[in-house]
C-alpha cells in the first residue's frame, strides 16, 4: 500500500509538471518545439497515405515513427498534437517512475530518495522532454535493466531490441547484456536468446525495409554521414582554441531535414574520421572492464542480486555517457538517454554526483535553446559555457571508472 501511495503522489506531481509547468511558459521556448513540428509532419504525411522511406524521407528508425503517429490520432493541429505528444510522453514517464521504484528496492537503495532525484533532473531538463521522443528509449532501456536483474533474459534482450529500433543508442549496452548472460547461462542458452531477439528485430523491421529498402538505407546513412556538430565534445575544444586565437572555423547549418549546425575546418574533417574509432576504443574499454571486474562474482551468483543489478546498471549509465561524449553528434535531447538511470548508480557518492548532473543540465539549457543563436555566431561566453558542460562530463565518466576500480579492489579485500 506504501509503494502504491509514492507512486501515486509522483505521478500526480509528474503530470502537473509535463502537462501544466512545462506548458505555463515558465521557462518555455518556442526553439524547443522545431522537432515535434516534423513529428507532426511525419504522422500527417503517413495519415495522409503517404509511406515512409518511400515517399517521404525520414531520418529515424521505424519504431519511432509508430511514436510519432500516436498522438495525431487524438489531434489534428499542431497546437493540439504537442498536447497529446506531451500526454504520450508522460505515460512513459510514469512506467519510469514504477520501474525506478522497482529497481531501487532490488539494489537495496530508497526509492522515495530515487524519485526525488528523479523528479529534481526533470525539472532541470525542463520542457525539451515533451518536445523530443528520447524518454520512450530511455525507459525501454530502463525496462530492460529491470528485466535482466530478474533473469527474464528473454524479456530483456527483446526490450533492448525495441529500444534500438526505436533510437539506435541502446545497441551500446548489448554487450554488457552479453557478458553477464554468458556468466550466468553459459554459450548454448546465451545464442538462443540473442537469435531470438534478432529475429524479432528483423519482424519488426522487415515492413519498412520492404517499402522502400533504398529509403531506409538513407535514413540511417543520413545519420551516419553527418558532420561535427556544435555541441559535441570534439566541436567545444575546436570552439575553445578558436577563442584562444589558435585556430579558425567556419559554422555551417544545414537542413537534414531538421536544421543542424557543423564545425568546419581542418580539424573538424579529421575528427570526424577518427570520432568512430576513438568511440569503439573507448567502450572496448569499459566492456573489458566490466568483464574483469564482475565475470567471477557473475559466475558464482546463480540468483538475482543486489551487486548483478547495481553493477549492470552503473556500467549501462557508463556506456551510453562514453557513447554521447564520443560521437560527432551531442544535441541536447541525449542528456535525457542517461536521465532514468542517473539517480541509482550513486549509493555512497550520490552528493556528488547528482549535483553534477544538475550542473550539466542547466548549462545545457543554457546554450539551448536560451543562447544557441549566440553560439551559432562562435559568441565566446556561451563557447565557455558549452565547453565546461562536456569537461564536466569527461570529468564525471574518468572519476566513476575510478571510484568503481576502488570499490572492486575494496570488496576484493573484505573477502
Amino acid at each position: 500500500m506504501k509503494n502504491n501511495w509514492r507512486l501515486l503522489v509522483f505521478g500526480v506531481i509528474h503530470s502537473a509538471i509535463l502537462l501544466l509547468l512545462f506548458n505555463c511558459g515558465l521557462y518555455h521556448n518556442s526553439a524547443l518545439t522545431g522537432d515535434v513540428k516534423l513529428f507532426f509532419e511525419y504522422s500527417s504525411k503517413i495519415f495522409q497515405g503517404l509511406l515512409p522511406y518511400r515517399n517521404f524521407t525520414v531520418e529515424y528508425p521505424p519504431l519511432a515513427l509508430v511514436f510519432f503517429t500516436i498522438p495525431r490520432l487524438a489531434a489534428s493541429t499542431i497546437d493540439g498534437y504537442c498536447y497529446a505528444f506531451a500526454v504520450e510522453i508522460l505515460v512513459f514517464d510514469l512506467v519510469a517512475l514504477y520501474l525506478l521504484d522497482k529497481l531501487s528496492r532490488i539494489i537495496n537503495v530508497k526509492p522515495t530518495i530515487t524519485l526525488i532525484v528523479y523528479t529534481l533532473l526533470i525539472l532541470v531538463i525542463g520542457p525539451l522532454l515533451i518536445y523530443r521522443f528520447d524518454l520512450i528509449p530511455a525507459v525501454m532501456v530502463l525496462a530492460s535493466l529491470y528485466f535482466l536483474s530478474q533473469k527474464k533474459y528473454g524479456l530483456a534482450w527483446g526490450m533492448l531490441a525495441v529500444g534500438v529500433i526505436t533510437k539506435i543508442y541502446p545497441v551500446v549496452i548489448a554487450p554488457l547484456f552479453l557478458i553477464y548472460e554468458l556468466s550466468q547461462r553459459g554459450h548454448k542458452e546465451t545464442l538462443k536468446e540473442i537469435a531470438y531477439c534478432a529475429l524479432l528485430t528483423e519482424i519488426i523491421i522487415a515492413p519498412f525495409f520492404l517499402l522502400s529498402p533504398s529509403g531506409f538505407v538513407k535514413a540511417f546513412m543520413l545519420q551516419m554521414q553527418r558532420g561535427l556538430q556544435l555541441e559535441s565534445t570534439y566541436s567545444s575544444f575546436i570552439l575553445l582554441l578558436q577563442n584562444l586565437g589558435l585556430t579558425n572555423v567556419y559554422i555551417k547549418t544545414t537542413i537534414t531535414p531538421l536544421a543542424t549546425s557543423n564545425i568546419i575546418s581542418g580539424a573538424a574533417s579529421v575528427l570526424v574520421k577518427v570520432a568512430p574509432v576513438i568511440m569503439a576504443a573507448a567502450l572496448l574499454s569499459l566492456y573489458w572492464l566490466f568483464y574483469r571486474r564482475y565475470w567471477d562474482t557473475f559466475k558464482t551468483s546463480f540468483s538475482a542480486g543486489q551487486e548483478d543489478a547495481a553493477a549492470i546498471i552503473y556500467y549501462a549509465f557508463l556506456a551510453v555517457l562514453i557513447f554521447v561524449l564520443t560521437t560527432v553528434v551531442f544535441s541536447p535531447q541525449y542528456l535525457i538517454w542517461f536521465l532514468p538511470i542517473a539517480p541509482m548508480i550513486t549509493r555512497q557518492k550520490k552528493w556528488v554526483i547528482w549535483p553534477a548532473l544538475v550542473i550539466t543540465a542547466l548549462l545545457t539549457y543554457y546554450e539551448f535553446p536560451l543562447h544557441y543563436s549566440l553560439l551559432q555566431a562562435g559568441d565566446s561566453k556561451v563557447v565557455y559555457v558549452l565547453a565546461a558542460r562536456n569537461i564536466l562530463l569527461i570529468a564525471l565518466v574518468l572519476w566513476l571508472i575510478e571510484w568503481g576500480t576502488i570499490k572492486r579492489k575494496t570488496s576484493y579485500n573484505k573477502q
